[in-house]
């Protein structure tokens, strides 16, 4: 073939092969980008399904019971680790509640009426790495209605890993379950009120609540069971002349320290049951001028798991004053249960305290009455962030004369979280 026409030949040929190719590339194109609609429709249909998870979460019952959302926060509190990047700010939360009260019998010289309870704003600073830092800040009202802002916790720690991480400054004493759970947001725990004998210091409870020191904190895990332990040294209390105990936040012009220790157990590092040992040992001060040395020891018990929420605390004091006859004992204990029923939570509570009156220590504070107290309740979730509470409860007070004091007590409690 002439050298023409062969040329002639190559360059029809590479015309006809042309849109083939150019054929062929447009169909991998077009597969490629069928593929990737196909991926993206499935995307698409994945993140509905979730946000209508979602919403059927947020308008039903909350996934997050009382225990179980407080169980979170304590982790978050000691050992979760930070979040990343300090421009993400400072975390803020807050919760804020208001009441009613009416009471009946021995106990009607008490307030009743509305009244506006707690505005607690919880902030967690973000410091990096494995820095920690908690701050509760709350503003409430006295019984003069003069308004009242007090630093409830202001602590800053060190995570060095899940076994050790260690707090200073000012904490909850992390004694029994309730008082390291249940901080002074309302929303929080189940009931209404506080087992009496636990109340903070300002409302008469017989224990110091909180703590300014060093606190250390962790848990091991081995062979799908959790241990945990606490052990605190702080600023030792004192009696003030109202009946009040003190926890000295700025500091004593007397040093003198109270050492505490809790270790606990859970048989599933998942979830369920925890059994755990507390004491404490503290030498307080009395307005009397007297040092007392209270010694406490006891027990708790608590089950989170399904619609159950139980939790039980014991203490057994062993307290001695000089002056005073020899040691006195005294004791208190609780016991709490609730069952969720979708967004209904009935609960119901015993509480006694039995506490020798002529322990100066109790005899100094203006709570160190024996009592017993039953209370039953129900709470209603409307929202995870809203809850509505009633409470029902009947209390009977030791005097100091031999006679008991008697009353009825109706609460009820809206609370939120934000």
């Amino acid at each position: 073939m002439p050298s023409g026409k062969f040329s002639h030949a190559l360059l029809l040929a590479a015309l006809a092969a042309f849109p083939a190719t150019s054929v062929l590339a447009q169909s991998d194109e077009s597969a490629r980008i069928r593929a990737l609609e196909e991926k993206l429709e499935r995307s698409l249909e994945l993140i509905e399904a979730l946000q209508r998870k979602v919403e059927a979460l947020e308008t039903g019952r909350p996934t997050d019971s009382a225990g179980r959302l407080d169980r979170i926060e304590r982790q978050l509190a000691h050992s979760a680790p930070a979040s990343s990047g300090a421009a993400s700010g400072t975390p803020l939360r807050g919760f804020a509640d208001v009441q009613a009260v009416t009471r009946s019998g021995d106990g009607e010289h008490e307030a009743e009426g509305f009244a506006v309870g707690n505005l607690d704003l919880y902030l967690t600073p973000d410091l990096g790495g494995k820095v920690r830092s908690l701050v509760e800040l709350v503003f409430e009202l006295e019984h003069d209605g003069e308004s009242v802002a007090e630093i409830e916790r202001a602590q800053v720690g060190y995570a060095f890993d899940d076994a050790l991480t260690v707090w200073a400054g000012r904490f909850h004493n992390p004694f029994g379950y309730w008082n390291n759970a249940y901080h002074h947001g309302a929303q929080l725990q189940t009931s209404i009120t506080r087992p009496a004998f636990l109340e903070f210091e300002d409302h008469g409870g017989i224990l110091p609540m909180h703590g300014i020191g060093l606190w250390a904190t962790g848990h091991l895990e081995a062979a799908g069971q959790r241990f945990r332990y606490d052990a605190y040294l702080a600023n030792a209390p004192s009696v003030n002349n109202d009946g009040l105990l003190d926890v000295h936040p700025a500091g004593r012009t007397d040093f003198r320290a109270m050492t505490g220790l809790t270790l606990a157990w859970q048989p599933s590092a998942a979830a369920g049951p925890e059994f755990g040992i507390h004491g404490l040992n503290a030498r307080v001060d009395l307005p009397t001028g007297d040092l007392a040395r209270v010694r406490m020891l006891g027990g708790f018990a608590t089950y989170e798991a399904g619609p159950w929420s139980v939790i039980a605390e014991g203490y057994r004091f062993d307290n001695e004053t000089p002056g005073a006859s020899g040691s006195h004992q005294s004791s208190a204990w609780f016991v709490q249960a609730a069952y969720a029923v979708d967004a209904l939570m009935p609960f119901a509570r015993l509480e006694r305290a039995s506490l020798e009156s002529d322990d100066p220590y109790f005899a100094a504070l203006e709570g160190g009455r024996s009592y017993r107290r039953a209370a039953m309740g129900l709470r209603f979730d409307l929202t995870a962030e809203a809850a509505l509470k009633l409470e029902l409860a009947r209390r009977t007070t030791d005097l100091a004369d031999g006679r008991n004091e008697r009353g009825d007590e109706a609460f009820v409690q809206y609370a939120i979280r934000f």
